[in-house]
């Protein structure tokens, strides 16, 4: 049944359990009985509260990342997962940077691409890896901290653990293996 069984909250119910209520603040809570809470949302999305969540069908849509605040996935309170500026995605906690003027780049584990500024078309795959890079560009880097203190590279390929990570610049240089 629908009934307002505190003041100002509208509450549906099946066998006699309230199942969806809307507080008198916009806040929606979906709850069962035997599990608790499953859903809670509060005003304007700030808030999202739910146990296992699982989408058997359709999709999950964000916007594109425009800023720290929109279209973007956060992981313990570090950004996660966002695609800023045009054509850019970044994977892993604290990868890449939303102020990234930058084109086409591509990073993918802890602080890859970290400090990406103006760089177009690099791919940094690994812990660290092109980390301090700001105005680096068509550069692949993959391994842990692979090229990770360059700054400036053009079209430079790094790949093993450590692989020229103490070179600052380095353009058209190609570096396998460890350190």
């Amino acid at each position: 049944g629908l009934s307002a069984a505190v003041a100002d909250t509208l509450v549906l119910s099946t066998a006699a359990n309230g199942r969806i209520s809307i507080d008198p603040a916009g806040a929606v809570t979906i709850a069962t009985p035997s599990a608790g809470t499953a859903l809670t949302i509060t005003g304007g999305g700030e808030t999202i509260t739910a146990g296992d969540v699982t989408l058997s069908n359709g999709n999950i849509s964000l916007t594109n990342s425009t800023s720290s605040s929109t279209g973007n996935i956060y992981k313990g309170g570090a950004r996660f997962l966002h695609n800023p500026g045009t054509d850019n995605l970044f994977m892993g906690i604290n990868a890449g940077d939303f102020s990234v003027s930058g084109a086409s780049n591509i990073g993918i584990g802890t602080r890859a691409l970290q400090s990406i500024s103006s760089g177009v078309g690099n791919t940094a795959m690994g812990w660290e890896a092109l980390k301090t890079a700001t105005t680096a560009s068509t550069n692949t880097a993959i391994g842990h901290r692979a090229l990770g203190f360059c700054t400036f590279s053009d079209s430079a390929t790094a790949v093993g653990y450590n692989a020229g990570t103490n070179v600052t610049s380095s353009d058209y240089h190609v570096l396998l293996g460890a350190g």
